[in-house]
């Protein structure tokens, strides 16, 4: 169970998001976002996962891109 946020700015206060999501649906428990990148535009990426207290949550991040 995962949340997946892209945010633009500088301290943690003062966040433009850009993209989020909170899983893709239909059970699927996994998050994914598209966005425009702009570029020289600097992106802050937010992870989170759910682990029922078990400890910290794990898995892989996989980063796709394609250019325009």
């Amino acid at each position: 169970n995962t949340l997946l946020g892209v945010y633009t700015g500088n301290a943690v206060n003062a966040l433009t998001p850009i993209a989020s999501n909170d899983d893709i649906g239909g059970g699927v428990t996994q998050s994914s976002v598209t966005f425009q990148a702009i570029g020289g535009t600097t992106y802050r990426i937010a992870v989170d996962g759910f682990n029922s207290g078990a400890g910290p949550a794990t898995g892989a991040i996989t980063l796709n891109w394609r250019r325009s």
